[in-house]
């Protein structure tokens, strides 16, 4: 699992989406290149917003699987393997991370989430990852940093 953190840009009128810039997808890429991406893996970006973080993400080489209007929750293990997804990697509504982070967790799949780097300090990541803590740490105003 792994976090970034950065600027984000766009809120819409629903208030919790937010859209992320081409230059935080393509920041992570240097731990995205050495940590999951070997050949052409598929990665599914689950939460489509206005489509330009799908858009950004196939501008970086990724083949990715994205559908408008798709429920997040829905998704089941079987649908991964039959879709042959690698790894996610998505800014996820704010207001519904604790139970992004428990479905990803549940799904078992690799994961990059932008989210607030605090998260790793609530209750409810404890709760849900308890000592199975393997993650990269990002922000846009550091390097990556390993976090054991």
């Amino acid at each position: 699992m792994s976090f970034v953190s950065s600027p984000i840009i766009d809120r819409t009128a629903e208030g919790d989406e937010y859209m992320t810039k081409f230059s935080t997808f393509e920041n992570a890429m240097p731990f995205i290149n050495n940590k999951f991406k070997n050949g052409k893996m598929k990665l599914w970006e689950p939460f489509f917003g206005d489509g330009r973080s799908t858009k950004y993400l196939r501008k970086l080489g990724f083949d990715v699987y994205s559908k408008k209007g798709a429920d997040f929750f829905d998704v089941t293990k079987a649908d991964i393997k039959r879709l042959k997804i690698d790894f996610c990697y998505s800014n996820p509504p704010f207001s519904a991370k604790a139970e992004v982070l428990a479905r990803l967790k549940e799904l078992g799949l690799p994961f990059v989430l932008i989210l607030p780097t605090t998260v790793i300090h609530t209750q409810y990541f404890e709760k849900t990852f308890g000592d199975d803590k393997k993650m990269i740490s990002y922000s846009h105003l550091a390097r990556f940093s390993m976090i054991k």
